[in-house]
């Protein structure tokens, strides 16, 4: 089982990505593991959070919002400052993480 999870993260281009950022700032194996189980655990919190029908969508946007700051905070805590922070400015999950849908309101 590890060795599948293994194999299943290196598939995933974010996961290669940090490879990239730990050989750069020369950050330990373990260090890339973590900051990988962090965007996981964020992308299952934002799906939760889009599947809760009893937030409005102000709520939602606020918890989006807190998402998105305390996973930033989270991987710059994991990689440290610098590498954290030139890390999440490629980073197109944590973009993807931070879109709100259309208000379930709006006018077309």
């Amino acid at each position: 089982p590890e060795r599948y999870a293994q194999w299943e993260r290196v598939q995933d281009p974010d996961y290669r990505t940090l490879l990239q950022y730990a050989n750069r700032f020369d950050l330990p194996r373990e260090t890339v593991a973590r900051a990988y189980d962090a965007k996981r655990q964020a992308e299952l919190y934002r799906q939760a959070l889009d599947a809760n029908p009893n937030l409005t969508d102000e709520q939602r946007a606020a918890a989006v919002r807190a998402l998105v700051r305390e996973t930033e905070a989270e991987l710059d805590r994991i990689l440290g400052r610098k590498a954290g922070r030139n890390y999440r400015r490629s980073a197109g999950w944590l973009q993807a993480l931070s879109e709100l849908p259309a208000p379930a309101n709006a006018n077309p």
